[in-house]
C-alpha cells in the first residue's frame, strides 16, 4: 500500500501526506503503543478495529480506507527494517521507534508461541540464535535480527529523519513523562489532564475488556488474533519490565546476553541494568508538511 490522499485529511490538496512509522521489532509492545498515540491524536476509541482504521499496521494489508491524517502525516505500524525494500514505496517523512530489553522481548515471544515445556523453549532458543537473535519468519518478512533492527533506525534512519525513541519499560514506570515527551516530538503541548486520560484509557486492563469484546465477532487486530489463539490467551499479560530475570534460566540469560551485546550495554539493558536511559539518537521534532530531508538526501 502506497499512502494516498482520502477524505478526512489536513494536508494541502494535491499532496500525499507522508508517514511517520510506528516501528518495533515484534513482541516490543507496538500494539499498546499505538493505542497510546491513537487516543491522544484522534480521541477515545473503543475496539481494534477503530485502532486499525486510525494507525493501520502495513503487515495486515492494504486498509479499506484512508487512515486519517494528522498534520499532513498519516501514522502506520511496521515491523520492517528502515531500508528494506518495501519502505521504498513510502513517502516517509520520520519514526517514532520503540525500543524493548530484547531478553524481556524473548520472553514475550516464548508466551505468544506457548514454548511452555523445557523441550519447546529449548528448540525456540536453538532457532532463535540460530537465526541472530530473530525467527526464520521475522528474517523471510524483512525484520532482520533485533540487532539489525535496532541498527537500522537509531542509526541508519536517524541520520536520515526525524527519529523518536520511546522506551517500553519508561511507557511502564513513567507513561505521563514518556507520552509528553512524544507529544512534544510531533509539536503537541498538551495538558496533564489529557496525558491522564490518554493513559487512563490504554491501561491493561482496559485493553482487554476491548479484546474480550472483539474476540466475539474477530474484529480489529485483537478479535482475529483472539480467535487464531484460543480461549484463555490475552495479548495483554502484565508485561513488567525485568521480566527475563525471573522467567529465564541462567544458560538461556547467558545466551541472550552474548547475543544482544554490545548493543546490551550502550542502550543502558545491560545485567545489571533496568530501564535507564542509554545513549540514543539526539532528541529532532517530528515535522508537519515541509521539508523533511537534507538537502541531496534520498529519500527512502
Amino acid at each position: 500500500m502506497q499512502a494516498s490522499d482520502g477524505g478526512n485529511t489536513d494536508h494541502p490538496a494535491g499532496s500525499t501526506p507522508g508517514v511517520v512509522w510506528i516501528a518495533s521489532f515484534p513482541k516490543s509492545g507496538n500494539t499498546w503503543l499505538r493505542f497510546l498515540l491513537a487516543r491522544l491524536l484522534f480521541g477515545p476509541l473503543d475496539s481494534s478495529a477503530e485502532l486499525d482504521r486510525r494507525i493501520p499496521d502495513v503487515h495486515a494489508g492494504t486498509p479499506n480506507t484512508q487512515p486519517p491524517s494528522y498534520r499532513g502525516r498519516v501514522f502506520v505500524k511496521t515491523h520492517w527494517m528502515f531500508d528494506v525494500a518495501p519502505m521504498r514505496l513510502w513517502r516517509t517523512a520520520a519514526a517514532i521507534y520503540l525500543l524493548r530489553d530484547p531478553r524481556d522481548m524473548f520472553v514475550s515471544l516464548m508466551r505468544y508461541t506457548k514454548a511452555t515445556t523445557p523441550s519447546d523453549r529449548d528448540r525456540l532458543l536453538a532457532s532463535f540464535v540460530e537465526c541472530g537473535g530473530s525467527m526464520p519468519l521475522f528474517l523471510q518478512f524483512g525484520f532482520g535480527s533485533w540487532t539489525q533492527h535496532v541498527e537500522s533506525w537509531l542509526v541508519r534512519a536517524a541520520a536520515r529523519i526525524p527519529v523518536h525513541t520511546v522506551r517500553y519499560e519508561n511507557m511502564l514506570a513513567r507513561p505521563k513523562s514518556e507520552l509528553r515527551g512524544l507529544a512534544r516530538a510531533l509539536g503537541l503541548d498538551v495538558a496533564d489532564s489529557v496525558l491522564e486520560a490518554c493513559i487512563e484509557d490504554t491501561r491493561i486492563e482496559r485493553l482487554r475488556e476491548i479484546e474480550r469484546r472483539d474476540a466475539h465477532s474477530a474484529a480489529g487486530c485483537l478479535g482475529r488474533l483472539a480467535r487464531s489463539r484460543g480461549e484463555g490467551f490475552t495479548f495483554f499479560p502484565n508485561g513488567r519490565a525485568g521480566a527475563h530475570r525471573d522467567l529465564l534460566f541462567a544458560h538461556e540469560r547467558s545466551l541472550l546476553d552474548s547475543q544482544f551485546e554490545p548493543w546490551l550495554s550502550r542502550l543502558g539493558y545491560g545485567s545489571a541494568v533496568s530501564a535507564r536511559a542509554g545513549p540514543l539518537p539526539e532528541a529532532r521534532a517530528i515535522p508537519a508538511t515541509g521539508t523533511i530531508l537534507p538537502t541531496g538526501a534520498r529519500r527512502p
